[in-house]
Formats: structure tokens, C-alpha cells, sequence
């Protein structure tokens, strides 16, 4: 955590805890599929526990719940003296690589 991540009141800004809740959801969850498979964050819901102006996070997801077309993990965000700053939870959507829209930085548009 540093400045450039802080909010405009000098703190830790929500997005850095949710994006890696997010990833920590989302590497759970891919720790589940099947060879070629992929997942997409569908839903994603963060709770703030306390706030951090420096230091290092780390984050521990797992899978609440796997079916055939989403999974479900949740995730605790600490710091590096182990404190809670942020949990959250996420529904993934599972699919080929077939299903989503991937980015070509050479294809031009109309």
C-alpha cells in the first residue's frame, strides 16, 4: 500500500482490497476447472473492516461452492501483521475460452 493507492482522504482506496479479493476468488475458483476452462467474475461484494495507510496486504480465498457453470469463493484480506482490512465473496461464471470476448489490441474498429 502507498500513496498512489490512497483515496482522497489519505487512506487505503476500496478498489485495491476488491481487486484483490477478486483475484484471490477468482485463482480459487480456476484451482477447480477443467483443462482449457476459464472464469469470469460475475458478482463480487467487498466488506471493509478497517482501513490501512501502509503496509503489505495478502489475501486467502477458497470455494464456497462449485457446479458445472459458476463457482462461489470467499476471501479474507490482512495485513501484514496479520489484521483484518477486507472479506468478500464472488460468483464466478465458468467457460471455454470460446465464450469471451478477448481483447486484440491489432483489430481496429468502425
Amino acid at each position: 500500500v502507498s500513496d498512489d493507492l490512497h483515496s482522497l482522504y489519505g487512506m487505503l482506496h476500496g478498489g485495491g482490497p476488491a481487486t484483490i479479493v477478486d483475484s484471490a476468488c477468482g485463482i480459487a475458483v480456476g484451482t477447480m476447472l477443467e483443462p482449457g476452462d476459464m472464469c469470469v467474475t460475475v458478482d463480487l461484494r467487498v466488506n471493509y473492516i478497517a482501513s490501512l495507510k501502509r503496509g503489505t496486504l495478502v489475501a486467502d480465498g477458497h470455494v464456497v461452492h462449485m457446479g458445472k457453470k459458476t463457482g462461489v469463493a470467499q476471501a479474507e484480506v490482512r495485513d501484514q501483521d496479520g489484521n483484518l482490512i477486507a472479506v468478500g465473496m464472488s460468483t464466478h461464471l465458468v467457460c471455454g475460452p470460446e465464450d469471451v470476448r478477448m481483447t486484440d489490441e491489432t483489430r481496429t474498429t468502425d
